[in-house]
């Protein structure tokens, strides 16, 4: 792969818009703070941070994971003062591939979380 990485696993949930990864799809290699917190909910992690303010944007594509070389599905938020990945839980990856939400895909994006009831009032 050119970017890294032995092959992809793509999991049960689908992947945002196949079509916006192809055309608008960038790989992110930037500082990534990690915070504790949840894993395997990154696209609940990344709405909540943005939601509360903490994130420029959500991001979702795929991150590679440092021990088994494999790009996973994943949704991640960008730190809103510089540029850096805020990364919740205690995960290895180590380099991300993904489109940068718009505001409306973001609020739209938050809403397929299923984080809405939580984060509706803030938005």
């Amino acid at each position: 792969m050119e970017i890294g990485g032995k092959g992809v696993h793509f999991g049960p949930n689908h992947i945002w818009d196949a079509v916006a990864l192809l055309r608008r799809g960038q790989v992110f290699d930037c500082e990534i703070i990690k915070l504790p917190g949840s894993e395997w909910v990154c696209h609940q992690n990344a709405s909540l941070l943005y939601a509360g303010g903490y994130a420029e944007t959500i991001c979702t594509g795929f991150a590679l994971d440092q021990p088994t070389e494999m790009w996973f599905q994943h949704s991640f938020a960008l730190d809103a003062g510089r540029p850096a990945i805020i990364e919740p839980g205690n995960k290895t990856l180590i380099r991300y591939f993904g489109v940068k939400l718009s505001s409306t895909e973001a609020r739209r994006f938050i809403a397929a979380s299923a984080v809405w009831p939580m984060v509706g009032v803030l938005l």
